[in-house]
């Protein structure tokens, strides 16, 4: 019996330091400059009430994540450290945008996204609009949310947490898994901003 125990968790800790050399081999690995397509063509309001459409995505690279203002703690947590990292690049950090679309349109409104991202720093761009748009938007990247009732009683969403990278074109280079270490992270964005030069 305990070496059963002894061998499954030799077993799991073989699995985890391989899963976490595939992740450093993928953030040290040059980011594929065509990428990858995703998504569709959507149309949402910027936090400054401005039309915003697929083109927000061209032109510069792009760190897009999906929540809500009412996060507790994933959501802060997540754009606190995008913006850590972002400046932990130096010099290329301006080739980078910051994107946070909401999956809680009803209550994220373009003026409490305008709040709420002054938070995290003046040029992060929050994109909203109409339930029936975010949830186009929201189906056609694959993205999982679910309504569910917080400890409090209040609404609350369960939501991917993942960070998508994007390309100058709008065009998937890369991820950024949930609790992904800083280290590997910070190397993943540098790559994605070295790849346009």
């Amino acid at each position: 019996m305990v070496k059963t125990k002894l061998a499954i968790g030799a077993s799991f800790i073989i699995l985890l330091c391989g899963a976490f050399g595939l992740s450093e081999f993928l953030a040290r690995k040059t980011v594929d400059p065509a990428g990858f397509a995703i998504g569709a063509p959507f149309s949402l309001l910027t936090q400054t009430g401005q039309p915003a459409d697929e083109r927000i995505f061209t032109g510069t690279q792009t760190a897009l994540f999906f929540g809500f203002t009412h996060c507790p703690d994933i959501c802060p947590t997540t754009l606190s450290e995008l913006t850590l990292w972002r400046d932990e690049i130096g010099a290329d950090a301006g080739d980078l945008q910051i994107i946070f679309v909401t999956v809680d349109p009803v209550r994220d409104t373009p003026d409490i996204l305008a709040s709420y991202l002054g938070f995290f720093g003046e040029d992060l761009i929050g994109l909203t609009g109409s339930e029936a748009d975010v949830a186009k938007m929201i189906s056609d990247w694959g993205i999982y949310r679910k309504a569910v009732n917080s400890a409090s009683g209040g609404l609350s969403y369960d939501h991917t947490a993942s960070i998508f990278l994007l390309n100058s074109q709008g065009r998937l280079a890369g991820t950024i898994s949930h609790q992904e270490s800083d280290e590997i992270a910070v190397a993943k964005l540098r790559n994605l901003v070295a790849a346009a030069k």
